[in-house]
């Protein structure tokens, strides 16, 4: 084995990082369940508050090796999807229509009307907005241009009365743009506020839509009142420190008064604290977990400080509150700052009443934006606060900006210019002037992103804000300052919550399905291959030890169809084993000794399996561009298991083989009853070709009779709509749901299927689906519980709820056409390049149509008729497109077995379909086993891994099956059909040669 010492060193390394990255992993979870227990009280109850602060206490604190922070393990982990430990995920949409209307400025009809029609359109198109909106406006106003519309002077200089359409419309697309950043930062600090712990925020690519997933919230009407609520742009005058310096000395008293109640009232449990610190018990935990946090309860017991203040001097006292002040706030000159772990308990003094007394009552406390480094300690983060006047009846709002751009100073540094409305000039003018070496805070959505001071009155709205800004930082400073005149409000078009129990019952399916599957494949390896069994399983164990580290290092998250994948990694990978046994078996039947055969069938088997996993490749890499959600889950635990399957094969087997080879010893890839299972076999599978060509044709009209007069049931991803899973206390009619559903629904569709046990529904509607006022949101919720309340006596519950909008439905349908079209041309492709002959294309082209067309007629034929649910929706494509996959991978391997024999026996006078019947029972025991242990570990998981993915494994299951038969019966007929073909069109062309050559040699003599 060449560069053994090379391969060892590699896997070594690789082995070590997955273990850094599992062991951070495993550091972060202990942390988690550590703020579990200390904001859980004695009922059980959690209070997330406190949860949190737990956190924002070790938040940046070297927790892991002495140098990893509590944020830097929780940004690079494997996480947990919210289908494993529940919570919210919601969809938003940033809307351009008031942008396009703010930007136009006019109230001609003739834009309205485009802009309706716009919206009319968005709804079934994934075309852009603005283009929409520029191809209306042709349509009712073929003689006007944009120009005219959209240029003003806000814009002078970027657009003017000559302008073409396409410069306004490449105008208004940076405007929407810069809209939707904007938003996407106001979102990003509106998620801040909901206390939960490793929130996930992501940008949609290629749309204007935000995804927001938030584990644990317990309160969706907050979520959504939150997230969608429109951004207030306001200018705020600012209190100085001296201003209110008396409310401070106040705050300072009830701080420290605060810290006596706290040491009295666990005076009495003192010995118990360190106790249960460790084990993260009692409502000590945070201070005592983190022993270098200034405000440690335990650390100032400790310190023997004493609560009866009466017997201090005046000094003293002093001295006492300004060191309790100082615990939690941090003097910057023109205000205070607060360390980033101690927000969450400021947030709660500042809302108590005796606190709030202290202040003028006028007056705000708002966070600055940004957090910053805190110059005495590297590693703690603070933020500033500011306490603004007139918040909310601000005496400037945004509204009056009508322009705002970077630029640079006369110093040459980044600076941001601002216009003003002639109303806005003169409230400015009046503002600034009153301000004078004061500061003036720019405040969005409740967060200061700047606070000037005012150097003069400003008249005329032109300004200049400078200070020590990046280009970036000036950039993000224009671009809030845009808010007022151009709106970017945010519609929730899709939403899903997953109950914490939901979750934990999930996660438990999960891991117990993962177990089972995996044991199930190690056994039945073990059993087949004997000795050479023990070497496959080590390697499986260390490709799905493998798989977990890099997903790990990837920050990955782990759902329940990403835990799918990855079982099911583990029993396709067993696939690159057994091509490479298959083969030294060969070698090893032709007489090569032990060492040489090992060799050769490495050396063999490449080929195969190469080209196999590329074709899975393909399809995991489209799942993967076009999935979203849990399915995106899946295709990256697919696809990362590919590559670690790989390594596992070819490196880790073979290191062990040579192993056994350096000791002088053989491997046994017998055992007594697979030793003559499948020798010799001599099947003729190409004969009967026109029969098995029968049978697909009959079952795939039976499916298009079945989806043309009973059709498909469309998930709610596919069909637009709402979904609540609920669970009674006994066993419920769906009839009787549905009747009790009909007046909550006024009148609409209502579909009620049994879901996971004959005590659970899901309930799905289109009821008010284009609806996003969150209050309508409420009322629906509010009355669903209450339909659901009692139902013959049988109490229900919803336990998870969905909703998507008609605009995601149609999207989703048009990614999952668009990713099955694009897998069959791209792996059709491959085929072609890599096997040189249309015949081998033909024959995986139909091949994949074959698979797709009945799995479609099955999930038709038999809806309603299995207990599980038959949706075709995200899942079901996902399916599909691994199935396709999967069958590519046993075609391939066919497929490159004939190319070799066509290549040995070319001077071989052996017709197609002998070749073809050869490589086929050639391969057919690695079809077998692979297909064997593939599907074990789909039964599995389709009895032990839970409702909701049991109709996606359903689909698999049958996939494979339908895969492996059309390898075998229709694949490879086809292209035997196809390169008969092809030979007798050969023949015919030089029959006719010499017949030609013949007629001109006469024709020639005539001549002569």
């Amino acid at each position: 084995m060449r560069n053994k010492g090379g391969i060892v060193a590699l896997l070594v390394a690789f082995l070590a990082i997955s273990i850094y990255f599992l062991a951070r992993t495993w550091k972060a979870n202990d942390i988690r369940k550590d703020a579990e227990a200390y904001g859980t009280d004695k009922t059980g109850k959690v209070d997330y508050s406190k949860k949190q602060r737990y956190l924002d206490s070790l938040w940046k604190q070297p927790v892991f090796l002495g140098m990893t922070t509590t944020e830097d393990l929780m940004k690079q982990e494997l996480g947990l999807g919210l289908d494993l430990q529940g919570g919210m995920s919601v969809i938003l949409e940033v809307s351009p229509t008031e942008i396009v209307r703010a930007l136009a400025g006019s109230r001609d009809p003739k834009v309205a009307a485009a802009i309706s029609n716009a919206q009319e359109r968005a709804a079934t198109s994934s075309t852009n907005f603005v283009d929409l909106f520029a191809d209306e406006f042709k349509k009712v106003a073929p003689d006007t241009k944009l120009a005219s519309i959209f240029s003003n002077s806000s814009n002078r200089g970027i657009l003017s009365l000559e302008s073409s359409d396409s410069q306004v419309v490449s105008y208004i697309k940076k405007e929407v743009d810069g809209a939707f950043d904007r938003a996407f930062r106001i979102i990003q600090t509106r998620v801040d506020k909901f206390g939960v712990s490793n929130p996930n925020l992501q940008r949609l690519s290629g749309t204007n839509r935000i995804q927001v997933e938030l584990p644990g919230v317990d309160n969706p009407q907050r979520v959504r009142k939150l997230l969608s609520g429109a951004a207030k742009l306001e200018f705020c005058e600012v209190y100085t420190m001296q201003e209110i310096a008396p409310a401070f000395d106040g705050l300072s008293a009830i701080l420290l008064q605060m810290d006596a109640e706290a040491k009295a009232a666990d005076k009495s449990s003192l010995s118990k604290i360190a106790g249960t610190a460790a084990a993260g018990k009692g409502d000590n935990v945070a201070t005592a977990a983190n022993d270098t946090s200034k405000n440690s309860l335990a650390a100032k017991l400790a310190g023997g400080s004493k609560t009866d203040t009466s017997k201090k001097d005046s000094a003293a006292l002093a001295q006492r509150q300004t060191n309790a002040f100082s615990n939690l706030f941090i003097g910057t000159g023109y205000g205070v700052a607060v360390r980033i772990k101690d927000t969450s308990r400021v947030n709660q003094i500042m809302r108590r009443p005796d606190v709030q007394a202290l202040f003028p009552a006028n007056a705000s406390a708002l966070y600055d934006v940004k957090a910053r480094a805190n110059g005495t300690n590297v590693n703690e983060e603070i933020v500033d606060m500011y306490f603004v006047k007139d918040l909310g009846k601000a005496p400037l709002e945004g509204d009056v900006v009508t322009n705002a751009s970077q630029d640079f100073d006369e110093r040459g540094k980044p600076a941001v210019e601002m216009q003003m409305n002639a109303e806005g000039a003169r409230k400015w003018k009046a503002l600034t002037g009153a301000n004078i070496g004061r500061p003036v805070a720019i405040i969005l959505d409740n967060f200061v992103y700047s606070a000037p001071n005012v150097n003069g009155e400003i008249g005329g709205g032109r300004s200049s804000i400078s200070g020590n800004f990046t280009v970036e930082e000036a950039l993000d400073l224009a671009n809030v300052l845009k808010a007022g005149k151009l709106p970017a409000p945010t519609n929730i078009i899709s939403e899903d919550i997953v109950g914490a129990t939901v979750g934990s019952q999930a996660a438990r399916a999960g891991i117990l399905s993962s177990i089972i599957g995996v044991l199930f494949v190690l056994a039945f390896v073990m059993i087949y291959y004997n000795k050479a069994g023990l070497i496959a399983n080590i390697a499986l164990i260390v490709n799905l030890f493998l798989l977990l580290g890099v997903m790990a290092s990837f920050g990955a998250t782990l759902t329940l169809p990403g835990i799918a994948g990855l079982v099911l990694s583990v029993g396709m990978s067993v696939d690159a084993n057994v091509l490479i046994y298959e083969r030294i078996k060969e070698e090893l039947l032709l007489g090569k000794t032990f060492p040489v055969a090992v060799r050769d069938g490495f050396t063999n088997a490449m080929s195969s399996i190469i080209d196999s996993n590329v074709t899975t490749l393909i399809t995991g890499a489209v799942l993967f561009i076009f999935g979203s959600g849990l399915i995106l889950g899946f295709a990256t635990t697919l696809l990362i298991g590919i590559f670690t399957s790989l390594f596992s094969a070819i490196f880790v087997s073979r290191l062990l083989f040579e192993f056994y080879i350096s000791k002088g010893q053989t491997v046994s890839f017998f055992t007594k009853w697979t030793e003559k299972l499948f020798k010799d076999s001599n099947f003729d599978f190409v004969s009967k070709r026109k029969l098995y060509y029968t049978i697909s044709s009959t079952i795939i009209i039976l499916g298009i009779v079945s989806i043309v007069f009973k059709g498909f049931g469309l998930g709610v991803d596919f069909l637009g709509g709402r979904t609540y899973v609920a669970k009674f206390e006994k066993t419920i009619n769906t009839e009787d749901v549905s009747n009790a559903l009909k007046a909550t629904f006024e009148g609409k569709a209502i579909e009620v299927k049994t879901f996971g046990g004959f005590d659970q529904v899901k309930i799905t509607t289109p009821y008010k689906i284009e609806n996003t006022n969150p209050e309508v949101e409420k009322q629906i919720e509010t009355n669903v519980n209450a339909a659901l309340a009692s139902i013959n006596g049988n109490k229900g519950t919803v336990t998870s709820s969905s909703k998507v909008g008609p605009t995601i439905a149609n999207d989703a349908i048009g990614g999952a056409i668009k990713a099955v079209l694009l897998s069959i041309i791209l792996v059709f492709v491959y085929i072609f390049v890599r096997f040189r002959r249309l015949a081998f294309g033909y024959g995986a082209l139909v091949a994949l149509f074959h698979d797709v067309a009945i799995i479609l007629g099955i999930f038709s034929i038999f809806r309603g008729w299995l207990p599980f649910s038959l949706d075709v929706d995200q899942a079901f494509v996902g399916a599909v497109l691994t199935i396709m996959g999967y069958s590519m991978n046993d075609t391939v391997v066919v497929f490159d077995r004939v190319r070799e024999y066509l290549t040995e026996k070319r001077g071989v006078k052996e017709d197609i379909p002998t070749v073809i019947n050869n490589a086929l029972n050639a391969t057919l025991s690695r079809t077998a086993v692979t297909g064997f242990s593939t599907l074990v570990v789909l039964l599995v998981l389709m009895i032990f891994g839970g409702e909701t993915i049991r109709g996606f494994v359903f689909a698999m299951f049958i996939g494979v099956i339908v895969g492996t038969y059309s390898s075998l019966f229709v694949a490879t007929p086809i292209v035997v059909d196809s390169m008969q073909r092809d030979i007798k069109n050969e023949e015919a062309k030089l029959a006719a040669i010499p017949v030609v050559a013949t007629e001109e040699v006469k024709k020639s003599s005539k001549k002569s």
